[in-house]
């Protein structure tokens, strides 16, 4: 059993074979707010388990410290902190088989809709949730989301999720052109880059990344590189609180301010 804290979640690895695979299973599952997702045990917090969670935890912590014969204060009480996130259990060699599920985007006129399987309601809602703030509309029948309100930050995590094979433990199959969704993006980025506002944000995504625009998209990558290192929340774990959510506030804009610049030099070429 091997135990990992991000700045995202709390993971617990165990084989199905291991002793203490049922005992850790059990104890999680009699949360209120706990579900698999295929070979992953998923729980979220809620105030009234907090004292609860942090036992978990801290015995989790004692069996995996106890095995190895090393102890480690400092990691105990960043792991003691991070109580209110998500805790996943990932089982180890099971024997389940891996759920897939099919995610269709398409552009139809100047809008993205993003259709699952009709049964498929767990990952619909998961996605609602995650584009929240681009979202236009969602149909519940067929398990479609539309967007209407093309943006940049909405083409940042379309990407974002397609670079993903795997969400929560469910492998993800996608379905789209590529040529449909860069000219949908490109369309509503370009329009607006031609208004004021939109061109002086594009001098500050530059200002950002620390370049130039004459620079080349592979010039601007290695700096875009280089700010991602310096600021990543999981590759610095010994900072103070505010220092972190300052990290965390750079590396987004990092990101925005490089898919920006690269959606432009790329499109607009």
């Amino acid at each position: 059993m091997r135990l990992a804290l991000s700045s995202t979640c709390v993971t617990i690895r165990i084989a199905e074979q291991s002793i203490y695979f049922h005992e850790v299973t059990t104890a999680l599952s009699k949360f209120a707010k706990s579900f698999w997702i295929n070979n992953t045990l998923i729980n979220l917090s809620t105030n009234k388990e907090s004292w609860e969670r942090k036992k978990f935890l801290l015995d989790i912590y004692k069996t995996c410290s106890n095995n190895a014969k090393k102890h480690n204060g400092h990691f105990l009480k960043k792991l003691l902190d991070a109580h209110t996130k998500p805790i996943k259990i990932v089982i180890e060699n099971s024997t389940v088989p891996v759920k897939r599920v099919c995610v269709k985007m398409k552009v139809i006129e100047k809008s993205l809709h993003v259709s699952f399987d009709k049964d498929e309601k767990f990952m619909f809602w998961y996605f609602i949730n995650l584009f929240k703030k681009h979202t236009s509309a969602y149909d519940v029948k067929n398990k479609t989301i539309i967007f209407e309100h093309i943006s940049t930050p909405l083409k940042t995590l379309v990407f974002e999720v397609l670079n993903k094979d795997n969400i929560l433990g469910t492998h993800m199959l996608y379905s789209y052109n590529q040529f449909e969704l860069n000219t949908l993006f490109y369309q509503h980025i370009y329009t607006r880059a031609n208004n004021i506002e939109e061109v002086d944000s594009l001098k500050q995504h530059y200002a950002i990344l620390l370049a130039n625009k004459d620079d080349s998209l592979e010039v601007i990558r290695k700096k875009y590189l280089r700010l991602v290192k310096r600021y990543h929340p999981d590759l610095h774990t010994n900072l103070l609180e505010s220092e972190k959510n300052t990290n965390i506030q750079k590396f987004q804009k990092v990101q925005e301010a490089y898919e920006a610049i690269k959606s432009h030099k790329k499109l607009a070429a």
